[in-house]
């Protein structure tokens, strides 16, 4: 595995630049796939977050983001190098130069094949972090309306 120490390092960075350009648009994106019916739009979901919860609010489940871009293309990096080598190997080429797109587009699908077993757990995670308020404040509102029964009142407590 030579030069895979230079190939993690260099995925681990990418991950965190892609987690902290790209988390705020995530949680927006998140809280409007989770709570369509409280944003008007993206625009009304910003200001609604930033109003309500803050500045933080946007960067909610980073660290789990992190964990798991870093880790993603940490992965993707090592294994995209060793999935050249054996699509060479497979087409009988010498050297990564000769390799076609869509030899290169194989080592690339392979690799990420790797690089999706790392990234779904802590991915799961994130997505229930940035919405943990909204799901808290549903279900607040569910036990204290008039028609909920004493048996939800219980389990909706239990839950937590």
């Amino acid at each position: 595995m030579e030069g895979s120490g230079g190939d993690l390092l260099a995925g681990g960075f990418g991950g965190l630049a892609c987690v902290l350009s790209g988390q705020p648009l995530d949680t927006i994106k998140v809280k409007l796939q989770t709570h369509p019916h409280l944003y008007r739009s993206a625009y009304h979901a910003v200001a609604h977050t930033f109003r309500e919860e803050g500045l933080r609010a946007f960067y909610a489940g980073a660290t789990p983001a992190v964990i798991s871009n870093v880790a993603e293309n940490a992965v993707l990096f090592v294994f995209y190098v060793q999935c050249q080598r054996l699509v060479q190997w497979a087409a009988g080429s010498q050297d990564a130069s000769e390799m076609t797109v869509l030899q290169r587009a194989s080592a690339g699908s392979l690799a990420a094949v790797f690089s999706s077993v790392v990234i779904n757990p802590p991915d799961r995670i994130k997505c229930k972090l940035q919405v943990r308020r909204q799901v808290l404040a549903e279900k607040v509102a569910r036990l204290h309306h008039p028609a909920a029964s004493v048996a939800n009142r219980y389990m909706l407590i239990q839950q937590f």
